[in-house]
């Protein structure tokens, strides 16, 4: 018997996938069909393109694909953490009762506290949270998005570290009150501190009017979050609360200025100030948010990116929750496709359908049918592979290359070979001399199955041991004509390399990392791929290879 080793080779899909979404409502037949850019054909179906059909009698078939997304975001700093638990504690209810379809409550509950956990080693001594797990210093917006999760799933009954809470709400309290520092009151969403004081009956009536009148003044976002804190102390008479609901009015177009402006959080937040009144004019307008939120859902699946559709899924599901009449009565619904038709019995909480790539590529459609005149909604989610021909990057924003360099010398890259892959970015602006502050930037490349990350070898590790704190976002040093990338937080796994950084100036930059070439053959290298997180449209992304490792 000869001695052998075993060896797990990871397998990657080829392609790197694309996500879209379509929703709707009908009451008698509708036809619905994805839309496919020119590169998806019928050998592309075979094998690339997946689809899924909701269909409910409630909101929930429309909510499904942000759920969806939240659940899946790949990141991990405390915000996105935060923003996937936040709508779970409004949610996990219906889960309860089988509400959810494609979710149990005991699946829901392992999650929770797989997101505490990881929110809790993010915790300072101070009781502030870091942005990202391996920051030395604490970031005051999300730990509000913290404080306020963990709030909320305190309020649903959640079990939750009564101490960090306890501790991060004195960090709270001290930076508002204490170190008064006014970067506390410049953007709309730092009025969440406020709530989450109120939220847990820690805001005293000689401190309430004071930071209130600030928050109010900041923006429309502010002024929402500061008439939710003031409903959560009881502080508005019914009369006046009515006056005030009568006059929130959803917004005309959705406008997100990064994580910390936002027309969706805000009508997100007027909804929750609805909510909290009885009375047929906050129903109304609260039918009248809840459909304007739906409305601004964009093509992905999601508002503008994790801190709006955490926020928003959590308000829509409140509502859902609280206003939507739970019918006994449900809907028939008969879908055809080009491989036949069935009816399905269709409920508040719903059904989903499993479609294949070629009914949703059918130029037939996707026929909905309803049989008994019953107001179904409806929501489509496919996926498709980017162009594997595509010969030019896509630069939405940026600009972006990556290239592989055989330590060894040698052209041929060959099993044993370490191998350094840099990337090297440039903002649009930077290129126009239009020189910005750019915040929240993420770099995404996946890692060919024949390779195996090195972890040890990362060069953009550390910045220089004699840079002051204030100054780490600031300082860059240059080599071949880029300024290095000094990540904020970066990770290896399995298969991508991931790094990111909170603010960097307009520029060209590069970065690097290494891997052992492990097993021979050939392997698509997906795209590499640079976004700002809070405005995900503008990203650039690099051409798909082939590339060969020799024996």
């Amino acid at each position: 018997m000869k001695d052998s080793v075993k060896r797990v080779i990871p397998i990657n899909t080829a392609h790197l996938m694309l996500n879209r979404q379509k929703s709707g409502a009908f009451k008698e037949n509708i036809e619905i069909k994805p839309e496919f850019p020119e590169w998806v054909n019928n050998d592309t179906v075979q094998t690339g393109v997946t689809g899924r059909i909701s269909l409910s009698c409630g909101l929930w078939a429309r909510l499904a694909p942000t759920l969806n997304y939240l659940m899946t975001y790949p990141y991990g700093c405390a915000e996105q953490i935060s923003s996937r638990l936040i709508p779970l504690a409004a949610l996990r209810t219906l889960a309860e009762t089988d509400k959810l379809p494609g979710y149990k409550a005991r699946d829901l509950d392992i999650y929770i506290k797989d997101g505490l956990e990881k929110l809790y080693k993010m915790q300072h001594g101070s009781g502030g949270f870091g942005y990202w797990p391996s920051m030395s210093r604490e970031s005051w917006w999300s730990s509000q998005y913290v404080i306020f999760a963990i709030s909320i799933l305190k309020k649903a009954g959640y079990e939750i570290d009564e101490s960090r809470l306890a501790k991060a709400l004195d960090y709270v309290e001290t930076g508002l009150f204490k170190d008064s520092h006014e970067n506390r009151f410049n953007h709309g969403i730092m009025a969440l501190a406020g709530v989450n004081l109120a939220m847990n009956k820690r805001l005293k009536a000689a401190d309430t009017d004071k930071i209130l009148k600030k928050f109010s003044n900041i923006d429309d976002e502010g002024s929402a979050m500061a008439i939710w804190t003031e409903t959560m102390l009881n502080r508005i008479p019914g009369d006046s609360l009515e006056a005030i609901i009568s006059k929130l009015e959803p917004s005309h177009k959705s406008v997100s200025k990064g994580w910390y402006s936002s027309t969706v959080r805000t009508d997100a937040i007027k909804l929750m100030i609805c909510l909290a009144h009885e009375g047929k004019t906050a129903k109304a307008k609260a039918a009248e948010l809840a459909g304007g939120l739906l409305k601004s859902l964009n093509q992905k699946g999601y508002w503008n990116s994790t801190a709006d559709t955490g926020i928003a899924l959590f308000a829509l599901a409140e509502y859902m929750s609280k206003e939507q009449e739970i019918t006994s009565e449900n809907g028939k619904v008969k879908v055809a496709t080009i491989n036949g038709s069935k009816e399905y019995d269709v409920n508040f909480a719903g059904v989903e359908i499993e479609l294949s790539g070629t009914e949703m590529f059918a130029k037939e459609g996707i026929q909905l049918t309803s049989s008994n005149n019953v107001l179904v909604n409806w929501s489509m989610h496919y996926s498709y592979p980017d162009d594997p021909n595509r010969k030019e990057g896509v630069a939405n924003g940026f600009t972006i290359e990556k290239s592989f360099e055989n330590i060894s010398g040698s052209g041929d890259i060959k099993v044993g070979d370490i191998v350094k892959a840099t990337i090297t970015f440039e903002d649009k602006f930077s290129e126009n001399d239009d020189w910005r502050e750019l915040s929240n930037l993420a770099i995404e490349d996946w890692i060919p199955a024949g390779f195996i990350p090195i972890n040890t070898a990362l060069k953009n590790d550390a910045l220089p041991a004699d840079i002051a704190p204030e100054e780490e976002q600031y300082y860059y040093d240059m080599t071949d004509g880029a300024y290095n990338f000094y990540a904020d937080h970066q990770e290896i796994r399995k298969d991508r390399f991931l790094a990111f950084k909170n603010r960097s100036w307009s520029g060209k930059f590069k970065v690097e990392y290494y891997m052992r070439a492990s097993y021979p053959g050939t392997f698509m290298m997906k795209p590499a791929q640079i976004s700002l997180m809070y405005a995900p449209e503008i990203f650039g992304r690099t051409v798909p290879r082939i590339i060969n490792i020799k024996e």
